[in-house]
C-alpha cells in the first residue's frame, strides 16, 4: 500500500512511527508532504541566525505521573515517553513556571532542550516514511487507479491518504474531495479552534535579562505568555538570550489579517509594560497561528473520521481527541491501528 500521510506535526509524525513498527510495515510505502520548510507542525521550533532556538508553538509537555512513571490511559504514549525520556529529547521541566493555570503533584511538566520539534523528528526519524517539505497538497481527487493528490508542481497517485492537517485546511482543498466531504458536515460543523501570534525576540549575546523565572502566565489582553527559551530548556545560555510570547486569543482572534510587523511592534511594547528594563531585541520572528489549539473537538469520534473507504482517505488530528501531544498521539493510534486491521483483513482474504 503506499499511504501519503500529510502534514508532518506530531499526528503525522506518531502515524508513520507506528506503522513503521506493526505487523504490516513491509505492506505500507509511506511519505510525509508537509507544507513548511520543516516538520513540527504547531510543534515548531524556529532557529536565529548564530542557533539560538525559540518554540514557536507548544512549550511543554504536561504528562500525568504516578509512582515515578507515566500514567497516561495509553500504554503506547507511555512507552513513547520513556523513550523520549531516555533518550533526552525530553527532561524535567526544573525552572519556575509563574501563574501556572493549573498544577498538581500528580502531573510533571517536560521540556525538549534541543526544541520541542526534535520529539516530532524523533518519531519520523525512527520510520520508514519518505518526507517531502516545502510540499503543499492544493487538491485531492478519487480516481479509479488510486487517490490523485497535487500541488503547484504536479501529482501523484497513493493508494491512501491520511490528512492530519487542521479542518478548515482541509474544507479549502480542491478536486472532488469536497463532494464526499459533505456527507461529513458535522465534522466540520462540530470542530472549532483559537488563533494566535507566537513572537520570538533575540537579544545581543550576553544580554542580562531582569528577572528570574522560567516561564509567566501574564493576564493581559495582548500578551498570555512569555518563555525565557534557554532557561525554560534548562540549556546553558551560550547564545543570544531569545524570549518567545504568545499572544492572548482574543488578540489573536481580533488581529488575525494584521501585518505581522505591526503585531511586533505592538507586541513589543506590550511586553515592555509587563516586563520592564528589558533591551531592544537585534532580531525578531512572527507566527500567525491560525489554527492554535482545539477548542472544540469533534463530537463522538473514535479519533478519526473515513471521508472515503476504497482507495481510503482519512482526517484525523487533535480535533478528534483533545489539543496537547496525548491527544495526537491518542488519534495517531487509532488511524494507524485501523490501517493495520484494514490491510491484514485485505491479507487474510487473499
Amino acid at each position: 500500500m503506499k499511504l501519503l500521510v500529510v502534514g508532518g506535526g506530531a499526528t503525522g509524525s506518531v502515524i508513520v512511527h507506528l506503522l513503521s513498527k506493526s505487523n504490516v510495515a513491509s505492506r505500507v510505502a509511506l511519505s510525509i508532504w508537509e507544507k513548511a520548510r520543516g516538520v513540527g507542525g504547531r510543534m515548531s521550533t524556529h532557529r536565529f541566525e548564530g542557533d539560538a532556538l525559540a518554540d514557536m508553538g507548544a512549550q511543554y509537555i504536561t504528562v500525568p505521573w504516578n509512582s515515578n512513571k507515566p500514567s497516561t490511559g495509553s500504554s503506547i504514549f507511555n512507552e513513547s515517553l520513556q523513550e523520549l525520556l531516555y533518550s533526552n529529547i525530553l527532561v524535567p521541566f526544573n525552572g519556575s513556571i509563574e501563574n501556572e493555570v493549573s498544577s498538581s503533584e500528580l502531573q510533571r511538566n517536560f521540556v525538549a532542550p534541543g526544541g520541542i520539534n526534535t520529539i516530532v523528528k524523533h518519531f519520523i526519524n525512527n520510520s520508514k516514511a519518505q518526507i517531502s517539505v516545502n510540499t503543499k497538497l492544493v487538491s485531492l481527487d478519487v480516481c479509479k487507479e488510486g487517490v490523485k493528490c497535487s500541488t503547484d508542481d504536479g501529482s501523484e497517485i497513493f493508494d491512501g491518504v491520511v490528512l492530519t492537517i487542521p479542518l478548515p485546511q482541509v474544507s479549502a482543498l480542491q478536486g472532488d474531495l469536497r463532494t464526499y466531504l459533505k456527507a461529513h458536515e458535522k465534522v466540520f460543523s462540530d470542530a472549532e479552534y483559537s488563533s494566535r501570534y507566537a513572537v520570538a525576540f533575540a537579544y545581543k549575546q550576553s544580554t542580562h535579562l531582569p528577572f528570574t523565572w522560567s516561564s509567566k502566565y501574564f493576564q493581559d489582553d495582548v500578551i498570555r505568555y512569555v518563555s525565557y527559551e534557554a532557561r525554560k530548556r534548562g540549556v546553558v545560555e551560550t547564545l543570544a538570550p531569545v524570549l518567545m510570547i504568545h499572544t492572548a486569543v482574543p488578540f489573536g482572534m481580533h488581529h488575525l489579517e494584521d501585518d505581522k510587523q505591526e503585531i511586533i511592534k505592538t507586541v513589543q511594547s506590550r511586553l515592555l509594560m509587563l516586563v520592564p528594563g528589558l533591551p531592544p531585541p537585534v532580531d525578531s520572528y512572527c507566527v500567525r497561528w491560525r489554527y492554535s489549539q482545539v477548542r472544540r473537538q469533534v463530537c463522538s469520534s473514535n479519533g478519526y473520521s473515513i471521508v472515503h473507504q476504497n482507495p481510503m482517505v482519512v482526517l484525523t488530528g487533535d480535533a478528534f481527541t483533545y489539543s496537547n501531544l496525548e491527544g495526537s498521539f491518542k488519534a495517531a493510534e487509532a488511524t494507524a491501528r485501523m490501517i493495520e486491521e484494514k490491510l491484514t483483513k485485505e491479507t487474510t482474504k487473499t
